[in-house]
């Protein structure tokens, strides 16, 4: 599937998947409670300048490059391990505590000492759902089918035609729009109390402001941009639609004979919370390409599971999905374990 980004990747998601990115993690619950996790991460290196995945503190953490099987390229592989005294005690993220964009995972472990004598060690994670369905349906409503396969590529294809670049960046550009309305929308219900009218004045205040500065003609020749010239027009992109955001929350909620500051004030609370939820997006975003890997080992056999296998003696759950698993619903790895009498 197709990832669409910025107007800073315009087109370039016509042909190219998400990077693709393992995450490996290996959870060891030791018999005196203590809790050992490491975590590998592979992929390419431009994976790794996301947000999300800025790992620091408790983890020790090691960077290197990896020559591929094939010996064409190289992979980053970030590795980072911790030890915890409590299954509480593991971050929920790789992000910094209370940013909500980067992937969150709640992890807990009850120990029973049963009756007869016997230990019981039940696991839960939970990783939260990500809301993603809503931009899949603009997406699939500007990328139609047939333009899909207008726009299809293989190795070997001559560039595009203008006419193809045109309709792709004219589709691509009214998806950010509409994207990008939506996340206004939620950025007003979050900070203000914008009834219907206002809300719909903001939106078209937004389109228009986007319609003004981003042109078809302007971006055709994405082709011909450096990285350094991508980088350009991504930060630019964001910061113009921001910006426009910003504008035409006030535009539609603010009087003008208001009090010095209002306006600035306002600005401020939907600009932060646009920019948040745009971060939440295009880490979601990124998750298209990520496959997981847990395996939880534990000091006495599993003898409930919700895994994807039982490994090591019985002692060993393995769970293998992707990020889509995450979309729009909990992904939940269950366990139950017990030692004998």
């Amino acid at each position: 599937m197709q990832t669409w980004k910025t107007a800073a990747a315009v087109l370039l998601a016509v042909s190219l998947l998400p990077g693709c990115l393992e995450r490996k993690e290996r959870i060891v619950v030791r018999a005196d409670g203590t809790i050992a996790i490491a975590h590998a991460l592979k992929g390419d290196q431009g994976e790794f300048a996301r947000d999300g995945l800025g790992i620091g503190a408790p983890w020790i953490v090691k960077d290197e490059d990896v020559v591929r099987d094939d010996a064409k390229g190289k992979d980053h592989v970030r590795s980072a391990e911790a030890t915890f005294a409590r299954m509480e005690d593991v971050p929920e993220s790789f992000g910094t505590a209370g940013d909500p964009a980067p992937l969150h995972a709640r992890t807990t472990l009850r120990t029973e000492r049963l009756k007869d004598g016997r230990t019981r060690y039940t696991f839960e994670r939970r990783y939260e759902a990500r809301a993603f369905a809503w931009k899949q349906r603009i997406f699939e409503k500007n990328f139609p089918d047939e333009l899909m396969r207008k726009l299809e590529r293989h190795d070997g294809d001559p560039p595009l035609s203008e006419d193809k670049l045109r309709a792709a960046t004219t589709a691509l550009l009214q998806f950010e729009r509409e994207k990008d309305e939506v996340l206004l929308d939620d950025a007003l219900k979050a900070v203000t109390s914008a009834d219907t009218v206002a809300q719909l004045s903001a939106r078209a205040g937004f389109g228009r402001s986007f319609d003004a500065a981003w042109k078809v003609d302007d971006l055709l020749h994405w082709m011909e941009l450096s990285p350094e010239e991508s980088a350009k027009l991504d930060k630019r992109f964001h910061e113009e639609t921001e910006k426009a955001a910003r504008a035409a929350a006030a535009d539609a909620l603010v009087d003008p004979s208001s009090l010095p500051g209002v306006r600035a004030d306002l600005e401020a609370k939907v600009g932060k919370e646009f920019t948040k939820l745009r971060r939440i997006l295009e880490e979601t975003d990124a998750l298209q390409g990520h496959s997981f890997e847990v395996k939880l080992e534990l000091p006495c056999p599993i003898t409930l599971s919700d895994a994807d296998s039982i490994e090591g003696d019985g002692k060993v759950a393995v769970w293998k999905f992707g990020g889509k698993d995450m979309f729009d619903r909990e992904r939940v790895l269950r366990v139950v374990a017990e030692s004998k009498p």
